[in-house]
Parts: structure tokens; C-alpha cells; sequence
């Protein structure tokens, strides 16, 4: 039997394998200085099968040792020796568990394993994973994001069993994913709280008791401004920038830019309601990504049409049903490509994601038109403003294309005018230049709304009004003069990104 060297006055210096373990015993034991081995065992004289493991560099942990209760075979069906299964319960000392706490958890985990009785206990992180996905409240999406999240930051450790983990070793996973994680090794915040909030459902669900992953504290992520519009004198970098992406991201971009239309929406557009002769895209009632509404056609400027979607049409219109088809996959449209706008703002030194399009389009409506209902009509949001012929419930823009169009297409050539691609007139200078003049007075008037038009875009595209044409005209200027004279507020665009 090895001797020890003393620890200290009046301590007991722990002699033998078997012993009481308790608080007092734990402070006390040492790795036996005659001992060949990395690590020595001391077994608990009470519960059998519980045990605290001392390595040479002094660290304590606290084991459960058993043979399984549940028979195996081998090929010719006679039964197999039950082998020995060790199982790590928890780092002892300070920020580790208590010689009680681990008491409790061997007994949990001792009985499970000797009974088989659950079998869960001794299973791997990888086969609890396989398991909770099949609950039938998880949503096919919910069941992707969270295999390719665990996959991707917690791969190592699916081969685990779910009983080794401690909370110091899930915190060190959860801290290396949220400040080294990613492509670049730049951490990925959301990523690290996402995959956190997956494993501990998956150990709850599995009664891992205490559930290491519970007391994993979230940490916030990284304070970073994030820009919600994109000022005037940016919009020649984003241009170039957008047109040096890849042709399916680029194409998106321009379409976004052009429309206001939320990401989603772009994602799903599809051939049957974009006529291009007439410039215009149906969006049909309900339809995906514009929320719950009734049809209406809504005008596209002429430069889109010709210099993006015709030439898409050409390429893909009798491959797949949408205008942006998924690269794999045409049947479907094409997946988030959230990565482009990140790319491309890096770029250029600055935020940008698909609602930084969408609220610039906003913006830049109210800054040069100074209306809000041509601000709201060109988002595809009801309109705010209630008068004796439009209920306060809203009145959706449904025959107001014609309208529109001048707006649409005048809208157009400011874009391309800041971006270079036109002479910059001067009134778009006054606009852009003269931050301090009051809006209402510095806008575009109709008038020259109509001087920036392309002709085409009315005589062409625009077939003579018939009565009702003329009613929903007459009522659409009737509460544009309401607006301008009342100077009634514009709604905010509440849709969070969740969109993107």
C-alpha cells in the first residue's frame, strides 16, 4: 500500500481506495507520489460505483463506474459480457460540483444505467439530437437551423455522452463559438446563443439533471451600428459595388433597390404576374413576403425591366416558375443571400442589409416628394389617411398604377442620377445638398416629376384611362392635395427584419 506525505496539521492524509467522500475528503485527497498511472481512483465506501479521480497535475473529478443493465448479443444471439462504463459527472472544487451534488448525480445516473431502464442516459449528444428532432410541433425549418447550427459549432462533441458534460466545459464551448467561431475566427454571437438555447432544450427534454447548458449565461453581443438608410453620397459605392456581384445576388439587389420590396418577397417573385411589356408585377392577394392584402399591379421602372428582368427572362423564364431561381435547386426560389449585402458593405465600409434598401426607398420618396401617401403607396402599405371616401380601416392603391408610375419611374432616375449613371439636375442637388431647407418646400413638384420621366413611360406603357381609371385618379389627388395641405404623419415601416 502506498504511504502519503502529510498535508497539514491535524489532516488525515487519505490512505487506501475506498473511503467516505465527502467535502473534507475532497479538499484532502492527492494524487499517491508512488503511483505509475496519469490518474488515481478513490471509490466511495457507501455507493457503489461512485468515485472521485485525482490526475497527476492535481485535478479532481468526480466519475460514476458501472456495468450496463441492459443485455446485449452478439451475432450467433447468445448474450455478451456486460463491459465496465465509466461516465464523468463533474469537475469537483471551487465552479465545480459539490462531493453531495455529485453524490446525487451518480445515484441518477447509476440506477439508469444498471436498469436500463432509461436508456437515454448513457446515449450520445448525437442520438439525443436525432431524437428531439422528430417531435412533431418542430417546424421543418426549425429542425434544419438547429442540425446545421449544432453541426457546424458543436461537432466535436456529438459523440460525447450527455452525462460528461460539466457547466465549465459548456461555457468554454458556448464562450470559444461567440468570440472565435465563424469563417474567420471573428466570433459569431447570435450563432453561440442560438446553438446554447438548442442543446439546453435537447437536454432538458432528455431530463439531464442539473442541465449544464441552464447556467450558460447568454452574453450580449457586440455593440454595432447598424446604418437603416443609406445616405445620398453613398449611393454611386453601392451602385459599382453591386454590380461586381455575382449575377443572381446583383440582379436581387437592383430589384430590391428599385421596389421596395421586402427580401422575402423578392426571394418568392415569380414569371406569371411580371408582364414586361407593361412593366409591371401583379402582386397576387396573400402572396408571399407582402403580408395579407388584395391584389394589385404594381408599376416597375423601365430601366429594370430592361436591363435586369428581360434579360432574365431570356435565361431562366422556362427553367423555373421564379425570377430568382435557387442555384441547386430550380424548382425553388433562391436561398437568403444575407452573406452578398454583409460582403458588400464590408466593402464599402459600411452596414447594409435588405431593409437598408427598403427604408432608403422610403426615405428617399419622402425627402424628394414630401408626401406621405405616395411614400406608403410605394412601400404596398395601406393608407393612413382617412377621408369620405377611404375608411380609416385603409385603402390599398389598387388603381392607382398609372399614378404611381410617374412616381416609380421619376424615383428611378434620382437613383441613377446620385449614382452617376445621369446628369444630376438641380433639383435633385438642392435636395440632397440643402440638409437644413424644409422639405415641404424644397420637393419635386409634379411637374418636374414628369420632366425626369422616360417618355415611354407614359405613352407607352400607360393605355388611355377608362372611368373607373379616372374615379380612382381623382380620388388618389384628391388625398394627395389632403396630405399637403394637412401635412398628416407618415406610419413607420414596423416590420421587424425578420423578414430578412
Amino acid at each position: 500500500m502506498p504511504s502519503f506525505p502529510a498535508m497539514g496539521r491535524k489532516k488525515v492524509v487519505p490512505v487506501g481506495r475506498f473511503h467516505d467522500i465527502n467535502e473534507t475528503f475532497v479538499e484532502r485527497a492527492i494524487f499517491p507520489p508512488a503511483c505509475e498511472q496519469t490518474s488515481y481512483i478513490y471509490r466511495d465506501n457507501e455507493l457503489v460505483g461512485f468515485a472521485l479521480r485525482v490526475s497527476k497535475t492535481g485535478l479532481k473529478t468526480f466519475i460514476a463506474e458501472a456495468k450496463s443493465g441492459v443485455p446485449e448479443y452478439d451475432e450467433n444471439g447468445k448474450p455478451k459480457k456486460p463491459k465496465q462504463t465509466q461516465e464523468k459527472i463533474g469537475r469537483a472544487g471551487p465552479g465545480g460540483y459539490t462531493a453531495k451534488a455529485a453524490r446525487e448525480q451518480a445515484e441518477r445516473w447509476l440506477s439508469a444505467h444498471r436498469t436500463g431502464k432509461t436508456a437515454h442516459a448513457a446515449k450520445t449528444v448525437r442520438w439525443a439530437l436525432n431524437e428531439y428532432v422528430k417531435i412533431d410541433s418542430l417546424s421543418d425549418e426549425t429542425v434544419k437551423s438547429m442540425k446545421k447550427c449544432i453541426n457546424a459549432y458543436f461537432g466535436p462533441y456529438l459523440d460525447r455522452l450527455m452525462h460528461s458534460f460539466d457547466y465549465e466545459e459548456c461555457r468554454l464551448i458556448y464562450e470559444d463559438v461567440f468570440r472565435n467561431g465563424g469563417k474567420d475566427k471573428q466570433g459569431v454571437p447570435s450563432q453561440a446563443n442560438l446553438m446554447k438555447r438548442y442543446l439546453q432544450a435537447i437536454f432538458e427534454y432528455n431530463h439531464i439533471i442539473p442541465n449544464p447548458w441552464h447556467y450558460v449565461r447568454v452574453s450580449a453581443p457586440p455593440q454595432v451600428h447598424k446604418k437603416a438608410v443609406l445616405e445620398a453620397s453613398e449611393i454611386k459605392q453601392v451602385w459599382y459595388a453591386v454590380q461586381d456581384a455575382r449575377p443572381l445576388p446583383r440582379d436581387a439587389m437592383f430589384t430590391l433597390l428599385f421596389t421596395g420590396f421586402r427580401h422575402r418577397a423578392i426571394r418568392f417573385m415569380e414569371w406569371k404576374y411580371l408582364d414586361l411589356e407593361k412593366c409591371v408585377y401583379r402582386i397576387a392577394e396573400k402572396a408571399e413576403g407582402f403580408k395579407n392584402g388584395p391584389a394589385v399591379e404594381y408599376p416597375l421602372p423601365v430601366w429594370l425591366i430592361e436591363n435586369v428582368l428581360r434579360r432574365r427572362h431570356a435565361l431562366y423564364h422556362d427553367k423555373s416558375p421564379y425570377i430568382f431561381p435557387n442555384r441547386v435547386d430550380a424548382n425553388r426560389p433562391m436561398d437568403n443571400v444575407r452573406g452578398t449585402y454583409q460582403k458588400i458593405g464590408k466593402q464599402i465600409g459600411t452596414h447594409l442589409s435588405t431593409y437598408v434598401f427598403r427604408r432608403t426607398r422610403a426615405t428617399f420618396t419622402e425627402s424628394f416628394f414630401g408626401t406621405t401617401l405616395i411614400t406608403q403607396r410605394f412601400l404596398n402599405h395601406r393608407v393612413k389617411v382617412a377621408m369620405r371616401d377611404a375608411p380609416a380601416t385603409g385603402y390599398y392603391t389598387k388603381a392607382s398604377t398609372r399614378m404611381l408610375r410617374r412616381y416609380a419611374e421619376a424615383y428611378c432616375s434620382i437613383i441613377r442620377q446620385l449614382a452617376g449613371e445621369l446628369p444630376m439636375s438641380e433639383k435633385v442637388k438642392q435636395v440632397v445638398l440643402d440638409e437644413h431647407a424644409d422639405v415641404r418646400q424644397q420637393t419635386v413638384t409634379l411637374e418636374e416629376v414628369d420632366a425626369m420621366l422616360d417618355t415611354r413611360a407614359l405613352d407607352v406603357l400607360a393605355p388611355e384611362p377608362d372611368e373607373n381609371d379616372l374615379a380612382a385618379d381623382r380620388l388618389g389627388a384628391e388625398m394627395f392635395e389632403y396630405e399637403l395641405a394637412t401635412g398628416a404623419p407618415s406610419s413607420a415601416d414596423e416590420e421587424d427584419e425578420g423578414d430578412d
